[in-house]
């Protein structure tokens, strides 16, 4: 977060979901992660009652993504926008946490429409919300493929062989 007094001071929160964890990013002592963070706003994986094991960077990565999405939809020029696509892509609870992460991952995997709705035009789609859900998309396509036919490299967790990295998402916000 960042001190509205002093803008260019950030302030650390949420530690009270903080997690000690091993030398690779593990829990320890069979500890699990808080399932944390705002439903909305989520990885797909973490939409989820139960502990998750372990957190990745990819999570975070996705996180963001629904956040710049959601920032896009609601606000333009720094003022509330309302429209009436703007709450399709809110990926609110659903009846059950099945029916909500399937939402998202319909979401993600489909050809990018929601409930019949197009990414609808802001000022980021083209540039960097697309291809975002591009990268998104293919990462958990190749995923359930990998998973169905057995076939090809083995698909990490932690980026989808390779998909999912620091290094791929910077390049869609450097354009």
């Amino acid at each position: 977060m960042v001190d509205a007094s002093k803008p260019a001071q950030g302030v650390l929160i949420d530690l009270d979901f903080a997690v000690r964890v091993a030398q690779h990013g593990s829990p320890v002592d069979g500890e699990t992660f808080p399932p944390a963070g705002t439903l909305i706003f989520r990885a797909f994986d973490l939409v989820t009652p139960d502990n998750p094991l372990k957190a990745y960077y990819r999570h975070d990565l996705e996180s963001f993504f629904y956040t710049l999405l959601w920032i896009q939809m609601h606000y333009v020029d720094g003022k509330k926008h309302v429209h009436p696509d703007a709450n399709s892509f809110d990926f609110n609870f659903d009846v059950t946490w099945r029916s909500t992460r399937g939402q998202k991952v319909g979401f993600l995997v489909g050809s990018y429409y929601i409930d019949g709705c197009q990414l609808p035009l802001t000022s980021l789609r083209d540039e960097w919300l697309t291809p975002m859900l591009r990268m998104f998309g293919e990462a958990l396509r190749a995923r359930k493929n990998f998973t169905r036919e057995g076939k090809g490299a083995a698909l990490d967790q932690e980026t989808f062989g390779g998909r999912i990295t620091y290094e791929a998402f910077e390049n869609v916000i450097r354009r």
